[in-house]
């Protein structure tokens, strides 16, 4: 379905209020681009799915059940907004929120949408509706990868440590300013099991 001239300049008017001041101005300019017509489908159905998006106390009681309709992020920090301002505006709007992406500090607060986006957040223009449960358990399961991989990298460091021991000795056999002590008899002291190993 062709997407008219009129019809973006009235998403783009319900945009406005959501969007920084230079996202808007991104979105606009991108909609006379290159890809221009993409950009207007896009516009148009951005401002269809704020228009209908559950208003204040409409998710009520569903806890982590209830869905996240917009994304908002700066930094490390994330907005999910839930509902919208009864009203239609963007003073106070309800959502879920990761301060410095600290999962642990996580709560349900009222936001300002105005606030944020005047800071500087900006809206994901690629985000799909979901559970807080989903955010959740995606935000746990990338935790639990990252302690993963931190233990592997640890785990190397360790097993590279002796292998550094010997080159920085190594380094002092040639440089006679240093103070030196024979390989040999580091690597006795250091690397037993390795040396008698060597030696048979």
């Amino acid at each position: 379905m062709k997407t008219t001239l009129i019809e973006v300049a009235a998403a783009e008017k319900t945009l406005r209020p959501f969007l920084s001041a230079s996202q808007f101005a991104h979105m606009r300019e991108a909609c006379r681009g290159e890809d221009g017509k993409l950009s207007m489908c896009k516009v148009v159905d951005l401002a269809r799915q704020i228009a209908t998006m559950p208003k204040t106390f409409e998710q009520g009681g569903k806890g982590d059940q209830a869905s996240a309709q917009l994304h908002y992020f700066l930094g490390a920090s994330d907005w999910f907004i839930i509902e919208r301002d009864f009203s239609g505006g963007v003073k106070q709007a309800l959502g879920y929120v990761i301060p410095d992406g600290d999962s642990e500090r996580a709560e349900l607060v009222n936001i300002s949408i105005e606030e944020i986006t005047r800071k500087g957040a900006e809206l994901d223009l690629h985000f799909t509706p979901c559970a807080i449960a989903e955010i959740k358990a995606q935000r746990a399961a990338e935790a639990a990868q990252e302690a993963r991989n931190a233990q592997r990298m640890a785990a190397v460091r360790r097993s590279l440590e002796p292998l550094e021991f010997q080159w920085d000795v190594a380094q002092k056999q040639v440089d006679p300013d240093e103070d030196s002590v024979p390989l040999a008899g580091a690597r006795a002291r250091f690397a037993p099991a390795q040396l008698s190993a060597e030696a048979r």
